[in-house]
């Protein structure tokens, strides 16, 4: 089966509507928060949680300034092929029965339950999340302690609530091609739990605007469309 759904980007993040139910899909979520314990979607059932350290879906909610009922995470999301498709304001659920799309794969690789791809950052080779929950990439501080910030924004994670980093637009290469991201720096505590996987900084909205990618959590590749 396919499931194909029109999305809102709103201030880079990813919103569709199911069941009546206002989703929020992301991918750098281990798990799906929910108004209640049973979320259904696609047609199934999924058991969920109502919180996520201690912070339920108005907390969540409120932090990202967001209106939405649904946190979909990882949990569900690593069932299907899942194809975003931006630019086209689309966003498609592959059974594994389905064909995907024509283009070239790479490895997404699990580490500590984050999913990640092998980019360049000027210059630097390194591993990065990739996150549709991210409306801000974020790169290690190694990578930008010699630079000049471009300005300060302001971003939220459950684990720390709000909080203000410096921003810098860096080059960046995936699949052979150049675009433009701009990235903050983690806050220290969020900084070491990526370091503990040799992983060099998360990436989100810019890269999924750059690419039509689909990400086949069961096989472990990322396919960028011809």
């Amino acid at each position: 089966m396919k499931y194909t759904f029109d999305i809102n980007l709103v201030d880079g993040h990813l919103l569709l509507g199911d069941n009546g139910n206002i989703i929020l899909v992301d991918t750098g979520s281990p798990v799906t928060i929910h108004k209640a314990q049973t979320l259904n979607f696609l047609g199934r059932d999924f058991r969920v949680h109502t919180s996520i350290m201690g912070k339920g879906m108005g907390d969540i909610s409120q932090l990202a300034g967001i209106d939405f009922t649904t946190l979909l995470g990882m949990d569900v999301l690593s069932q299907y092929r899942v194809l975003f498709d931006y630019e086209g304001r689309k966003l498609t659920f592959l059974t594994e029965e389905e064909d995907g799309i024509d283009g070239t794969a790479y490895p997404l690789m699990d580490i500590l339950g984050m999913k990640v791809l092998d980019m360049e950052i000027s210059g630097q080779h390194l591993k990065m999340a990739v996150d549709t929950g991210a409306p801000l990439s974020y790169v290690d501080r190694d990578v930008t302690d010699c630079l000049e910030p471009a300005g300060e924004k302001e971003d939220f994670n459950p684990m720390v609530g709000r909080y203000r980093t410096p921003v810098y637009t860096l080059e960046t290469v995936f699949g052979g091609r150049s675009f433009a991201v701009t990235y903050g720096n983690l806050p220290t505590i969020l900084a070491m739990s990526l370091k503990v996987g040799e992983v060099g900084g998360v990436i989100g909205y810019d890269f999924f605007r750059s690419f039509k990618v689909m990400l086949d959590f069961r096989s472990g590749t990322a396919v960028i469309a011809e």
